[in-house]
């Protein structure tokens, strides 16, 4: 199996889910389904959610509000697909798209996602504002 790729995660966020793969997809064959599917190329490849520091010095899940970045290879398995990033803001019973990002290239990718990271380290960030 392949590394995972490098991702620049500031302090105050937590990864529940990580099959981010520093791996090109690769044909099987005569299909359109990839051959290691299993590598990245799924539904669930990334989900980070924000965390809130406590009282102790540590940091806990929030109920709300927070930031959640999801990331998906959509079709699932398929060599035609493309990765899905979307950062959502999640208020109580209500999640807010605040913006998708779409590419078959993962180093554009995890740019995207750092981008959002460093932004969203701040007061005044473009997206806490949207």
């Amino acid at each position: 199996m392949a590394d995972l790729l490098r991702i620049r995660i500031p302090q105050g966020w937590a990864v529940l889910d990580n099959k981010f793969y520093d791996v090109t997809p690769e044909i099987d064959g005569e299909s359109d389904f990839i051959r290691n599917w299993n590598e990245g190329f799924t539904e669930d490849v990334l989900w980070m959610q924000e965390c809130h520091s406590d009282a102790y010095g540590g940091y806990r899940l929030p109920k709300h509000p927070f930031f959640s970045i999801d990331l998906s290879w959509l079709p699932d398995s398929r060599i035609n697909g493309s990765y899905y990033a979307k950062l959502s803001r999640c208020e109580g019973e209500d999640t807010i798209e605040v913006e998708l990002f779409e590419s078959t290239n993962r180093f554009e990718v995890r740019t995207k996602i750092e981008l959002w990271l460093d932004d969203l380290r701040h007061p005044d960030s473009v997206y806490r504002t949207k």
